[in-house]
């Protein structure tokens, strides 16, 4: 476990991480392998804050808050074949089949101006306009939100053929590439938000008269980034000598 601590006075994070790698020679020809990591981050201060990762969203970092985005677990696992001479003297063939998995992300949200998320500092307590004015819009940690855990798996397949009497050209590499060989749906990023507009001024109410945010009358929506689906790619490379 690594703890490290990152940023300003009003600003900092905790990180823990670690991680293992493991491979496994079943045959000459046959490996398997796997790593996973944990990564632990979480803000130790309350402050003004760029805290969405993706966007860069200006928002508001709360004590004990984790930052969002950042995927809790991360494993990769697979098996390698590799045979030389298969075809031809010389030759080389791989396959490599793998699963990619991401566990549980945090998300965010904007804020409409009326949670308290506590005092921040240079701001003050909840109920005051400045507290009002400084949140309405900001972007949080989302408590109810999150982005479930998901397996990607990708077979990817090579061939590298020596070649004689060719000139220059000493060989072609050819290469068939499988992402999400199942065609999991999965969101790369989510985000609750509120798309501002003219709300006018409070009518009432211990604000009243005073501008309403911007964000402040706005219906909330998500909004999310689906990953990438199904997806064959093939190239040929030549090296010369």
């Amino acid at each position: 476990i690594h703890p490290i601590t990152t940023g300003g006075m009003e600003s900092q994070i905790r990180t823990q991480n670690h991680g293992v790698f493991r491979t496994l020679q079943v045959t000459p020809q046959i490996q398997l392998f796997g790593n996973f990591s944990h990564l632990s981050d979480h803000y130790k201060a309350t402050a003004l804050e760029s805290i969405s990762v993706q966007e860069d969203q200006f928002g508001i970092a709360t004590n004990g808050s984790p930052v969002t985005g950042v995927p809790q677990w991360l494993s990769t696992i697979g098996i390698d074949y590799n045979k030389r001479s298969m075809f031809r003297h010389g030759d080389d063939f791989n396959v490599r089949f793998q699963g990619q998995y991401t566990g549980h992300q945090y998300t965010s949200y904007d804020l409409t101006g009326s949670e308290n998320v506590g005092p921040i500092p240079g701001i003050g307590s909840y109920g005051s306009y400045a507290y009002y004015n400084a949140t309405a819009g900001s972007t949080t940690y989302d408590p109810h939100g999150g982005i479930a855990p998901y397996m990607i798996f990708s077979l990817d397949l090579n061939y590298e053929m020596p070649l004689k009497n060719a000139g220059p050209l000493k060989s072609l590499n050819f290469d068939v590439n499988v992402y999400n060989l199942f065609n999991t749906f999965y969101w790369q990023y989510k985000y609750r938000q509120i798309s501002p507009s003219s709300c006018g001024n409070f009518t009432s109410g211990p604000f009243a008269g005073q501008a309403v945010s911007n964000y402040g009358c706005s219906k909330q929506f998500s909004d999310g980034l689906p990953g990438q689906p199904a997806s064959v790619t093939f190239s040929v490379r030549a090296r010369f000598g």
